[in-house]
């Protein structure tokens, strides 16, 4: 008797219905419907999945391939590195310097002259081209040492890359004035080679700053699937698009995820609430029964049970529920009233289960 008097009381009447229906039907919108499959990339599909309707979404990884491929498409940015320029001079300053003290030095003749040549440390020349450098007369090696800097700035203006640099070394010799004598082409030439390195190296700022630009410009990439289309074939591996497919479609169960689930059950108990508020002020012969309560409340919870179960596996055979005998049977055994707003509940429901306006419409419009 306590209890009766307890659930007369008003507010403790909407609380325990509110409560009750909304957590009973926030428990069914929680449930994956059976339709849908748990594969993950990699995953041999054990059933095979057809499309129960058509969509269009944004595929993530066809976009990123394509983004991929564009990035891999730059070409690698080089920046000019001025240092290695102003070392060589400084190294090629010196051997000229070393060899210009040895051939000028009195107190040794030319054998002694060749040999010490051979041994300078800023420069390698073999035997033969250090005779030259002794035998070459004071016009010839001036022209030499006046020489030698400027074609070194000149091979290295035109950048120099390390894969170049064996290439651009053969060819040094050319870069020489064509006047010259044999032996001042063989020593120059030597001399020149080995004071060369690769100046332009790869910029790794500017090459990730064009990759960026070309990924950002690839424009995302748009996936039609059709209704009927085969999604996933039975046997075969599951691949990144098909899991995308999927779960566009609704079709992949992608485990519980705790701020849907609150926002869910957060749903279920408003339109729960918005029932219970209109059953107590304009269906007053419903909210007096307790009887006629429960009676909505498991016509709400049936209209959900039944959506829950065919959506989104099932494109048309959700439209053979027989919704509008719900409203009938809360006609006759309740009221008119209670039935459209316990229907307008259900219709909320398949609404954000379906996504689907036209079931929504489906659901509530013959009932009306």
């Amino acid at each position: 008797m306590d209890l009766r008097a307890a659930l007369a009381a008003p507010r403790t009447r909407m609380w325990v219905f509110v409560l009750a229906t909304g957590l009973l039907t926030g428990a069914t919108l929680l449930l994956a419907p059976p339709s849908v499959v748990t594969y993950d990339v990699g995953t041999v599909a054990t059933q095979a999945v057809k499309a129960p309707r058509s969509v269009s979404f944004v595929s993530e990884s066809l976009t990123e391939a394509e983004r991929e491929r564009a990035a891999a498409a730059v070409a690698k940015q080089y920046a000019p590195n001025p240092t290695v320029l102003a070392n060589s001079r400084d190294r090629l300053a010196q051997a000229v310097a070393t060899i210009a003290r040895v051939r000028g030095d009195p107190t040794l003749v030319r054998d002694q002259k060749v040999t010490a040549i051979t041994r300078v440390t800023e420069v390698a020349l073999t035997l033969l081209l250090a005779a030259d450098v002794i035998d070459m007369t004071p016009a010839e090696w001036d022209g030499v040492q006046k020489e030698l800097d400027n074609t070194l700035r000149s091979l290295y203006g035109q950048g120099i890359r390390a894969e170049q640099l064996d290439a651009v070394r053969a060819e040094a010799g050319k870069a020489l004035p064509p006047a010259w004598t044999d032996r001042q082409r063989r020593v120059a030439t030597e001399i020149v080679k080995q004071f060369l390195d690769a100046n332009v190296v790869l910029d790794p700022v500017s090459t990730a700053v064009a990759q960026s630009g070309a990924r950002n410009a690839v424009a995302p990439v748009q996936v039609q699937v059709v209704a009927g289309e085969v999604v996933v074939r039975e046997g075969s591996a599951v691949g990144p698009l098909d899991v995308e497919k999927l779960r566009a479609l609704g079709l992949v169960n992608t485990g519980l995820d705790l701020s849907a689930a609150l926002g869910l059950l957060i749903w279920a108990l408003l339109v729960a609430g918005a029932l219970g508020l209109f059953a107590e002020r304009y269906a007053a012969e419903a909210w007096n029964d307790d009887r006629k309560l429960i009676i909505m409340a498991l016509a709400l919870f049936a209209m959900t049970v039944a959506t829950r179960a065919l959506v989104p596996g099932h494109t048309l055979l959700v439209y053979f529920i027989p919704y509008v005998a719900v409203a009938m049977t809360l006609t006759v055994l309740v009221s008119g009233r209670a039935a459209l707003a316990t229907q307008i509940a259900g219709a909320l429901h398949a609404g954000m289960m379906s996504g689907q306006v036209e079931l929504v419409a489906y659901v509530l419009v013959p009932a009306l």
